[in-house]
């Protein structure tokens, strides 16, 4: 007789299949961002430093995973593999423990198909390899339910204390406090499957349930006054956050995303769970784990967003990782036991390459980008550096922090230069015009990773370096390469589609022979003077046809501004209006560029159209003079790319 029983033999298969995808690749694509943020706040002299400076003050988690890094890499390094690899084990941890309670709570046959998808799908794979809270919070979170069945549902009473009694109290109470310590979400998952214990723990018990309780708590002082400090300032929506609030739809479309996206999951899971109901209709029965399987998945996703809604926004699908195998668990709980037969066997192996195919194949996990590309846009700048000569480029990037890039830059042979690491805002423009115009260099590379790459940069650049010789896109990053002359004729350009200059030199736009001057100008001898009088200037006006704008295509603005007396808040505006209703509004605050008086300074603006535009749209570029000051502006260019 055969050692293991079939419905093992599966089980090991499963979980070695699910070792192998979050093994598979896991140091080979960049750090992300939150990962390189992480590694950046522990670049500190001591401990303490690190966690005041780069958990207290400026992170959103408690110290536990930054406090193991700290040591962790202080032990073996900060290469990606190293990084990574204790994260990596802490989702196959996850794995065989999920297995355990789905055993408990329903029965193999049901706790093997959750398996399946627990192994397969691509948001638990994607955030085991992540060096982020996600996978340890998900490990100990699970170990947590597990150690709290044992106790309360399993073993008897506490009260005994057998041997077993202690092993799973302890790690009631370790797993608990590591929750605590990982992630504000799964300390709340915690927190909330420990209280529902309350309802089913014996009265004999409630004692050491207590204490656990209790001890947990006191164990979690030194987390006290970070956890204080960070609720004090709020979060990552509300001012000065980046996070929105979510849509109606949001728990529907986390749903959705933790099935891949796919149809065919979700059709495969429905017919797997309505056809298990049917056909187990006759001794169906609804169980407490059926109730802890809606509680524990839905009530953290309901939790997030109402609080995202009514008080700050913090709805993100990597935060409900810890209450989603529970969903799992749902669509698989009616499934019923089972002895193992080849029939039994294909239907498993057929759902597990349905769930594998969705991942790997339709879902290109492997071979898609999930996040910014920090190590491709390092590598292709030191490529270039290489190719045309470091000493004939100008570098500068745009990253929250220079260590971002700089870490995979300084895994390059080649020593690269970086001039500037922030471009993203109007001061940084000006900056960056004068950078441009004064350089001598015969290129200019510019890279971006997990900002945004503002279309006035090229508009900037291409004024003294107009022809883009290379260009990398990368997801949520690329860069370009500029050059001051063609290259063996190579030009990637984007395509002008509309371009139209007013040096005022003949009257060109409405009002200009109103408002046309001579004597002064930035180029030729005429310019467009605004006075005390004047709250529109001269208006350049088209149809959308046009000038071929529309969804997709950029348009770009630039003027030059001359004033005797700073301004307040005469802007240069671009509109479209449909029927006198407006489609689109942007403007630009001329104090923001003309800093000095007496001097002809750059304005510019650009705007990627994402709304949908009609060909009978109006178009219209202007200044208006809204605190009606005296200023004279002159050459105008409008351009429309593709």
């Amino acid at each position: 007789m055969s050692k293991y029983k079939n419905d093992e033999v599966f089980a090991i298969l499963i979980i070695v299949i699910a070792s192998v995808l979050r093994m598979y690749n896991y140091a080979d694509w960049s750090l992300s961002n939150d990962e390189l943020s992480a590694m950046a706040r522990l670049q500190f002299p001591s401990y303490s430093e690190m966690i005041e400076k780069g958990v207290r003050l400026n992170d959103m988690h408690p110290i536990g995973v930054q406090s193991f890094l700290w040591l962790w890499t202080h032990l073996v390094g900060t290469s990606v593999a190293s990084f990574r690899l204790p994260f990596v084990l802490f989702g196959i941890g996850s794995v065989i423990v999920f297995f355990r309670i789905a055993i408990i709570w329903f029965n193999r046959t049901s706790a093997l198909f959750s398996l399946c998808l627990f192994s397969a799908l691509q948001f638990p794979i994607l955030y085991s390899q992540l060096a982020r809270p996600y996978s340890p919070g998900l490990f100990f979170s699970l170990l947590f339910v597990l150690a709290w069945t044992k106790i309360i549902f399993v073993n008897g009473s506490i009260s005994i204390f057998s041997i077993s009694k202690r092993k799973w109290f302890f790690i009631f109470i370790v797993s608990g406090l590591a929750c605590m310590y990982i992630h504000y979400f799964s300390f709340m998952f915690a927190g909330m499957v420990g209280l529902t214990g309350l309802f089913y723990i014996r009265k004999e018990d409630y004692k050491w349930y207590f204490i656990a309780g209790v001890a947990m708590f006191i164990l979690y002082i030194p987390n006290i006054n970070v956890f204080i400090y960070q609720f004090s300032v709020g979060g990552l929506g509300g001012e000065g956050g980046w996070l929105g609030a979510p849509g109606k739809w949001a728990i529907f479309s986390y749903c959705y995303y933790g099935l891949n996206e796919s149809k065919i999951i979700v059709s495969t899971c429905l017919a797997l769970l309505i056809g298990s109901i049917i056909y187990n209709k006759q001794n169906l029965i609804w169980t407490k784990f059926h109730s802890f399987s809606v509680l524990f998945f839905l009530l953290p996703a309901l939790i997030a967003y109402f609080y995202s809604v009514f008080k700050n926004p913090v709805f993100q699908y990597s935060i409900l990782l810890f209450s989603f195998p529970f969903l799992l668990l749902m669509i698989c709980s009616f499934i019923p036991a089972r002895s193992w037969s080849l029939k039994e066997g294909s239907i498993l192996i057929c759902f597990a390459s349905v769930v594998l195919y969705s991942t790997v194949i339709e879902d290109k996990f492997y071979s898609s980008q999930n996040f910014a590309n920090f190590k491709g846009v390092a590598q292709r700048t030191a490529e270039l550096n290489a190719k045309y000569s470091s000493r004939k480029i100008i570098n500068t990037m745009n990253v929250i922090s220079p260590f971002y890039i700089d870490y995979y830059l300084s895994k390059n042979a080649l020593q690269v230069n970086i001039e500037s690491y922030r471009c993203e805002h109007i001061p940084d423009f000006i900056l960056l015009n004068n950078f441009v115009k004064n350089s001598t260099q015969e290129y200019f590379l510019h890279g971006w990773a997990n900002t945004f790459h503002a279309p006035e940069i090229d508009q900037i650049v291409q004024q003294y370096y107009p022809y883009i010789i290379e260009r990398d896109s990368f997801f949520n990053s690329g860069l370009l390469l500029f050059s001051k002359v063609k290259n063996n004729g190579t030009d990637l350009n984007r395509k002008i589609l509309f371009e139209e200059k007013n040096s005022f030199e003949k009257p060109l736009w409405e009002n200009d022979s109103s408002f046309m001057v001579s004597g002064v100008a930035h180029s030729g001898n005429h310019a467009t003077k605004l006075t005390e009088s004047i709250e529109y200037g001269s208006t350049f006006s088209a149809k959308t046809s046009d000038v071929h704008l529309n969804k997709g295509n950029t348009i770009q603005l630039s003027c030059w501004v001359n004033t005797s007396e700073l301004l307040k808040d005469a802007s240069l505006v671009f509109s479209i209006t449909r029927k006198d209703n407006s489609v689109v509004w942007r403007s630009v605050n001329l104090h923001d560029f003309v800093t000095k008086e007496n001097s002809w300074i750059p304005v510019f603006m650009a705007y990627t159209i994402s709304e949908e535009l009609q060909p009978d749209d109006d178009v219209k570029v202007f200044i208006w003079n809204s605190t009606k000051q005296k200023f004279i502006a002159d050459d105008f260019l409008i351009r429309v790319l593709k």
